[in-house]
């Protein structure tokens, strides 16, 4: 059994129906966007991604508009997931997806470092900056803060902490008021909580002290954002701790009482990576939709759609760290420094 929906600008149609007897039975999705002339030199784009279909629907379709003859098939998977199909399909196919979208840094610069990647020559990809490239094989193509989120209602006569360090005061200070009224992503079972953490013990040598904070003040951990951001907005947690200011922005249209704070000692820039796997059957369309998403038109899009920070934004303040795309990344994914970080972490918490 298939589930594929059908995206038609603003429309989404599902349908189920029954294949042949020679299929993998597990269930799939993919949102399918019908080419926009119907011709005999149609092509088919197939598209992973992380980034769900509502956030990235109006910038294929843009995309389509400059090349009408491209259906494109958009998977929309989780981070380890795209990794392992990438590599399996690769590995026993000689033949996988056109185009990688994925917020795992690591994972992506891993895929390219084990051979699972192409090289791209772009003149456009060319001039990203040198932090958000490495062997033309990776591109980070968004800018998204970590950032500390709170309850305005809350905070109404209080001071907000602005820096790290004025946040590690507040948790003391308020102890008591906030206890289990702070939350914060469960780095066992987040790979973004993971990796902003390993971040924070790069820029701030107490991050630990930070943390033990965290944990007398009872916080609670969550493997996703979503959880958090409704429960800080509706005032049943007071603050959270490194969420995703992208997911965050985009909340806060719709529950105003959801404040942001990016701290002034400094703020931690991830970037979505965009690759092209080494075995994709239509590499030149691959490669023609990251090049439309490195251009202009493609980053004013995905500024508008997913709430990032623009890179001239990035540039106007000190306080903004861009990670830097490379083989610094996967160091966490030997299997050893994951341990030892989550014992920190877990010891910091009181959690041992």
């Amino acid at each position: 059994m298939k589930n594929i929906k059908f995206y038609t600008g603003n429309i989404i149609v599902s349908l189920s129906f029954i294949t042949g007897v020679f299929i993998n039975i597990s269930a799939f999705a993919a949102d399918i966007f019908p080419a926009m002339t119907q011709t005999s030199l149609n092509e088919k784009m197939v598209i992973y991604s992380s980034l769900d279909v509502n956030f990235v629907g109006d910038i294929i379709l843009e995309y389509q508009r400059l090349h009408q003859n491209v259906e494109v098939e958009y998977h929309d998977l989780q981070t380890f997931s795209i990794y392992e199909k990438i590599i399996t399909e690769s590995d026993e196919n000689k033949k996988t997806a056109d185009f990688v979208f994925s917020s795992a840094m690591d994972l992506q610069v891993k895929l390219a470092n084990d051979g699972y990647a192409q090289a791209v020559n772009n003149a456009v990809l060319s001039d990203l900056p040198h932090y958000a490239q490495w062997r033309k094989m990776v591109f980070g193509l968004t800018n998204e803060p970590a950032v500390i989120i709170y309850n305005k209602e809350w905070f109404k006569d209080k001071k907000l902490p602005t820096t790290h360090e004025e946040f590690s005061q507040f948790l003391n200070q308020y102890s008591s008021e906030i206890y289990n009224k702070v939350a914060t992503y469960n780095i066992e079972r987040s790979g973004l909580g993971l990796f902003f953490i390993a971040q924070d013990q790069e820029f701030k040598r107490n991050i630990w002290s930070l943390v033990n904070r965290m944990g007398e003040a009872g916080v609670t951990l969550y493997s996703s954002s979503s959880a958090i951001l409704q429960r800080v907005a509706s005032g049943r947690f007071v603050i959270g701790y490194n969420i995703l200011g992208s997911y965050a922005k985009t909340y806060a249209k719709a529950h105003p009482n959801l404040g942001i704070i990016t701290p002034n000692d400094y703020t931690i820039i991830m970037s979505r990576i965009g690759l092209v796997p080494k075995y994709a059957l239509k590499p030149r369309l691959g490669k023609s939709f990251l090049g439309f998403l490195a251009s202009k038109q493609g980053q004013d899009l995905l500024k508008k759609q997913i709430n990032m920070l623009s890179l001239s934004e990035t540039r106007e303040s000190s306080k903004y760290h861009h990670v830097r795309i490379g083989p610094g990344l996967v160091v966490y994914q030997d299997q050893l420094k994951r341990r030892k970080l989550i014992s920190k972490w877990n010891k910091a918490l009181n959690k041992n």
